[in-house]
C-alpha cells in the first residue's frame, strides 16, 4: 500500500475502531486526514471514534468538518445531532435532525430521523 495515499490509514482506522482500539483508530485517521484534509468519510469515521471515546465536542468538530465537505449529507446532520442531543444541546440536536429529514430521499432513513427527532424533542 502507497504510505502517501489515505485510503489504506482510513481502511485500517475503520478496522481498529470496530475492534475499539480507539487511540489506533485515532492515530490512522488523523493520518489519513493529513493526506486528505477533504475526506468526508474519515472525519465521519474520527468523529463517532470520539463519540466511543465519549469526547462529543470533539466529535462535533468532525461531523461540522464533514458538513462543511458535503452540506447536504444527511447523515452527518443527523450524527451532529445525536452528539448535540449527548450534550444536552436539545435546540441544535432537533435543528440538525430537521435539516438531515429533509436532505433524505431514502424513506427507510428518515423513520431513522424521525424516532431521532420525536427522543430530541422529549
Amino acid at each position: 500500500l502507497d504510505p502517501a495515499l489515505a485510503e489504506p490509514y482510513y481502511g485500517r482506522g475503520v478496522v481498529h475502531h470496530g475492534a475499539k482500539h480507539y487511540d489506533l483508530a485515532l492515530l490512522d485517521l488523523n493520518k489519513a486526514l493529513e493526506r486528505n484534509g477533504e475526506y468526508l468519510f474519515a472525519f465521519m469515521e474520527r468523529a463517532a471514534v470520539y463519540e466511543a471515546m465519549q469526547k462529543y465536542e470533539e466529535a462535533l468538530a468532525d461531523y461540522t468538518s464533514a458538513l462543511k465537505i458535503s452540506p447536504r449529507y444527511a447523515q452527518a446532520y443527523l450524527d451532529r445531532g445525536y452528539a448535540h442531543l449527548t450534550l444536552g444541546h436539545q435546540e441544535q440536536a432537533v435543528a440538525d435532525m430537521r435539516q438531515a429529514l429533509d436532505l433524505s430521499p431514502n424513506p427507510a432513513f428518515k423513520e431513522t430521523v424521525i424516532r431521532a427527532l420525536r427522543e430530541a424533542q422529549e
